[in-house]
């Protein structure tokens, strides 16, 4: 699943049959390669929320549910730990390790049982998001998060079966000194 229909979801508290809010935001950790928690846009507009991974019940087409309000936490401006929310991630650069740009975040696809991160989709530009052909990456241990970028291993497949090109050693200009 895309993270990014997550997006304004409806948080339902079981125990007391009320909506929480709408999923604002996720706050995931690429290199734990897992979603952390959810952000919460509180109903009546009151602070934002967040609601572990790990309290939430069911992630269902129509809402996410938890069991009572009470898991739902107040939201804390930084967090460290190398996480980043989605909306910060998407956009962000993805760069090999021998410095060739594969293109931009563009969605980051997740398990919605397990809250692992499973890939990237990639966009290289204007003609890849017309015509809605991304490049898939895989999330594993080749993929590093830095704050700025996103840094590939080269050499890695990626889910449709390419593989991230090696760097190609620099060529000598031939000389026509003989």
């Amino acid at each position: 699943m895309k993270a990014s229909r997550l997006r304004g979801t409806a948080v339902i508290s079981i125990s007391e049959a009320t909506k929480q809010g709408r999923v604002r935001d996720l706050l995931l950790d690429p290199n734990r390669r897992r979603v952390v928690a959810l952000s919460i846009a509180s109903t009546g507009g009151g602070p934002a929320k967040l609601i572990f991974t790990k309290d939430i019940h069911s992630v269902g087409p129509d809402a996410v549910t938890v069991r009572d309000s009470e898991l739902l936490r107040d939201e804390h401006p930084t967090h460290g730990n190398g996480e980043v929310y989605l909306s910060r991630l998407r956009g962000m650069k993805v760069i090999t390790e021998s410095g060739r740009v594969m293109g931009s975040v563009a969605d980051v696809e997740i398990d919605p049982t397990s809250f692992a991160i499973t890939g990237y989709e990639l966009t290289t530009g204007v003609l890849s998001e017309l015509t809605g052909q991304r490049k898939k990456l895989p999330a594993d241990k080749n993929v590093h998060y830095g704050k700025d970028l996103l840094v590939v291993r080269e050499g890695q497949p990626s889910e449709e079966g390419e593989r991230v090109p090696e760097p190609q050693p620099k060529r000598e200009a031939l000389t026509e000194k003989q």
